[in-house]
């Protein structure tokens, strides 16, 4: 057993750097860009340990898991690697990470421990987690050390957000492209964590995760499963009792705080409603919608989700959608 052996779904990637490392090419940057909750931090992680094991060659790009490098990387106590990202309660990653405060400017840092000589390895190696979060300062810093960058060093930026990273930045990366998990091997992966105890709910929880794990871990918790039961059972004959479900909705919604929350609830009322239909779809010979009024309120779905990008009144809007579903918008077929 590998350390590989726990992370799924991204072989394609790890061929990819195996046969770069075995030619001794690999980048001293990589953008690891991809969906959020596949992956790509334990990845890295793996990486970084695999390169730092005393027991394994760089070109096998695998760890022991018994070195003092591996234990230490096991441990969270390598001296050689760094990992950075967006403070908790902040909403972008200060230039202090990379450079040191006002007093230690350039003596503390991301960029300053990396010029430094290793200590404990041959090489040193750093993570930056949400890159798409740097301030333009702190971008700038970076980019400065990506320009001329320590001998024996890698530098992995993680994002989901290509275009929040300055293209300067992007074009001295070598980009590394994530795909979503598949729906088998996330299945798998929220029966195994346990999120949920059957076959039937882990297929539906993979399929609304798109790929995502974390997502399909929040799915199976507290509001988000609550909403999601709320719809379920606000389905009557075959389509929606707005009457039930509008003031449930509302209250919901309205309980989730700022604007941005609640627009990210309206985002999941909005998938989970289009999966009841497609339920509905599944099972057309026993409901009394045709399959063309389905489509219509599938393609009134398709169409909500676009307008999530548009500033408006979240709840109103909600009652709108949820009406005309209900009523099935003159049921003209598509």
């Amino acid at each position: 057993m590998t350390i590989w052996d726990t992370l799924q779904g991204h072989d394609i990637v790890l061929e990819q750097l195996k046969r770069a490392a075995s030619r001794r090419r690999l980048s001293h940057a990589y953008l690891f860009l991809g969906p959020g909750g596949i992956g790509k931090k334990l990845f890295a992680r793996n990486l970084a340990q695999s390169l730092f094991c005393e027991e394994t060659l760089d070109e096998e790009l695998d760890a022991c898991g018994v070195c003092a490098n591996c234990k230490r990387m096991q441990a969270g106590t390598h001296p050689d690697y760094y990992q950075i990202g967006c403070p908790e309660g902040k909403k972008s990653i200060p230039i202090e990470l990379f450079v040191g405060d006002e007093e230690h400017r350039g003596r503390q840092g991301l960029c300053y421990e990396l010029s430094l000589r290793p200590m404990s390895s041959d090489r040193k190696i750093a993570i930056i987690n949400d890159a798409h979060l740097m301030q333009s300062e702190a971008a700038n810093s970076l980019l400065k050390t990506l320009e001329e960058p320590p001998a024996k060093s890698l530098i992995i930026l993680i994002t989901d957000r290509e275009e929040g990273l300055l293209p300067t930045i992007r074009s001295r990366c070598q980009t590394v492209h994530f795909r979503a998990l598949p729906i088998e091997i996330l299945q798998n992966l929220i029966l195994s964590n346990e999120y949920v105890q059957t076959d039937d709910e882990a297929e539906r929880l993979a399929k609304l995760s798109d790929g995502n794990l974390e997502v399909a871990f929040e799915l199976s918790q507290g509001r988000l499963r609550e909403l999601s039961e709320v719809i379920r059972n606000s389905f009557s004959s075959g389509n929606i009792n707005p009457l039930k479900l509008v003031p449930q909705i509302l209250e919901w919604v309205e309980g989730s705080g700022e604007s941005s929350e609640q627009r990210r609830a309206a985002f999941w009322t909005v998938k989970f409603l289009a999966e009841e239909f497609r339920q509905q779809a599944r099972h057309f010979n026993s409901n009394p919608m045709t399959i063309d009024q389905i489509e219509i309120r599938l393609r009134r779905l398709r169409d909500a989700e676009q307008q999530l990008h548009e500033t408006m009144p979240i709840p109103l809007w909600l009652e709108g959608l949820i009406y005309d579903l209900a009523s099935g918008m003159r049921d003209q077929p598509v």
